[in-house]
């Protein structure tokens, strides 16, 4: 009897310790399961405390890569083989810059040119693995905003005073130019279009929404960041940032004959004679260019305008007292 109350305890110590064992399970798997249905992580204190661990690899790699840096605005590169990236601004002169690298280049060296399709402009991501598949040294140009590439580039651009911008914007859209047939850039029903340019101002949609207009140069130097469409002081500093330490030169629309000499100076084993070609060759053709008819928007809707375009102005006239100092510093007799 005694052996028998034995085992009998023995089996019911072993039963209670498996039951306890079977409780304290389920309750840390149920704390895992609510866990994961909170967190989408196994370790909740950590995913709150910082970023997942994937987005935070990429963003170290990244700022390794990118890298603190000095100044790149007027800095001079000598090598013969860097791909140059053309931030193309709608309506600042682009074309007449691009075709004048072009026919330089063409007699110049082997090249690679491309003007970016629209479909490879539709996120960071494709545009970069797009602009990556071109070996050096390339010519690449484009109507999209600002990526950061893991290699050898030199970035330039163009821009214009912004209300100028807008109005030749508008009318280029409407009317179209010697060149390109209003047909191949209106969308279909395009109503701000219909409009004169005063009522497209108050109704403020498509093109002349408030966002569009208050943004349109500096949303390209800011990046792809959603937050680059918001005029205000973050997008600024940002669009400054990039122009500081990617841009080798953002050169001005109504100084065009002189970014073509600073480009020179600035590329002296590519773009040497850029300037020659550009007065020879192009600058007649710059009247294909013009928009034929022009309408122009009423005092009141000039003031309107420029009350959107505020920080549009302080990013244009930051680039052009930069502009104008490194005119001065390559330019002036004393340095002949």
């Amino acid at each position: 009897m005694a052996v028998r109350s034995s085992q009998k305890n023995t089996a019911a110590a072993v039963i209670a310790f498996l039951t306890f064992g079977l409780v304290i399970w389920q309750a840390r798997l149920t704390d895992l399961t609510g866990m994961t249905r909170s967190c989408g992580e196994w370790n909740c204190h950590e995913q709150a405390d910082r970023p997942p661990m994937v987005p935070q690899i990429r963003r170290v790699v990244h700022e390794s890569e990118a890298g603190p840096r000095r100044p790149s605005f007027g800095r001079a590169r000598g090598e013969r083989d860097l791909t140059i990236i053309f931030l193309a601004v709608p309506k600042t002169g682009s074309r007449s810059l691009s075709n004048t690298f072009n026919v330089l280049f063409t007699h110049s060296m082997h090249y690679n040119y491309s003007i970016v399709p629209r479909e490879m402009r539709t996120s960071s991501d494709i545009l970069t693995s797009y602009l990556m598949e071109f070996r050096e040294p390339a010519f690449l140009r484009g109507h999209f905003p600002f990526v950061e590439l893991p290699k050898r580039y030199a970035y330039i651009s163009v821009i214009r005073d912004p209300l100028e911008r807008f109005i030749s914007g508008f009318n280029f859209v409407k009317y179209g130019d010697g060149q390109i047939d209003t047909s191949k850039i209106r969308k279909a029903g395009d109503p701000e279009f219909e409009l004169p340019i005063d009522e497209c101002v108050d109704v403020g949609i498509g093109f002349c929404d408030v966002h569009n207009i208050s943004t349109f140069t500096i949303s390209f130097f800011c990046g792809y960041d959603p937050r680059c469409k918001i005029a205000d002081e973050w997008t600024y500093h940002r669009a400054i940032k990039t122009v500081e330490e990617r841009f080798m030169l953002v050169g001005l629309t109504e100084e065009l004959n002189t970014t073509m000499v600073l480009l020179e100076h600035l590329l002296p084993n590519m773009a040497e004679g850029l300037s020659q070609v550009y007065t020879e060759k192009q600058k007649e053709k710059r009247n294909i260019y013009l928009t034929g008819t022009k309408e122009q928007p009423s005092q009141r809707t000039r003031e309107k305008l420029l009350q959107m375009m505020s920080w549009e102005y302080s990013f244009y006239e930051y680039v052009k007292s930069k502009f104008t100092r490194l005119k001065e510093q390559i330019l002036s007799p004393e340095n002949d």
